[in-house]
């Protein structure tokens, strides 16, 4: 497994049904999994929540040493109502 290992499309749908996701906040080209999406060049701790606002985003985070973790900070960050 690596950093480009993307989610199995089943499971996405099966989540995508319940929550329509509007962008998927870390992908890559080949493995995106909904049209609006954040790659590693425009770096997902650069972007502002706001311009997720009006839906469910997906993410499943990088898994090499410490990503993890640092997404889910982030993420925290903003849904507790920080940098809106």
């Amino acid at each position: 497994m690596n950093d480009e290992w993307g989610t199995e499309q089943s499971l996405f749908n099966r989540l995508n049904e319940e929550f329509h996701f509007v962008a998927d906040l870390a992908a890559q080209m080949n493995n995106h999994k909904v049209k609006r999406f954040i790659s590693p060049r425009q770096d997902f701790f650069k972007q502002s929540p706001l311009d997720f606002k009006n839906g469910w985003c997906f993410l499943n985070p990088p898994y090499s040493r410490g990503n993890i973790g640092k997404f889910m900070r982030q993420v925290e960050y903003w849904a507790t109502g920080h940098g809106i």
